[in-house]
């Protein structure tokens, strides 16, 4: 897993909240998700918990599942990540990554 640190702190890519509402509003039991993303409702909460990452092909389906757009995807999987992004931009010293 990649994250992002500085002086401790741990950036999460997926933003939980807004995952975590597209799941209550699809309509659709959580364990039901799970087994259509191959994962085991332990394994897919760890993912919307943060505690682990979401592979590319589980965001793909993920977004048939739920049938949100690129750009619910993004803001879902991506936003924090681009907000970090530029943060990082404009404050290069401090920052770095690293690989877990």
């Amino acid at each position: 897993m990649t994250t992002f640190l500085k002086k401790e702190e741990v950036f999460d890519l997926t933003d939980t909240k807004l995952l975590k509402e597209k799941i209550e509003n699809s309509g659709y039991r959580f364990n039901w998700i799970a087994k259509n993303l191959n994962l085991t409702p332990y394994g897919l909460r760890k993912k919307v918990n943060g505690e682990t990452e979401f592979k590319a092909t589980e965001i793909v389906k993920f977004q048939e599942i739920l049938k949100i757009s690129n750009t619910e995807r993004d803001k879902i999987f991506l936003s924090n990540l681009l907000k970090k992004w530029q943060h990082f931009k404009l404050k290069k010293r401090g920052w770095y990554m690293k690989n877990k």
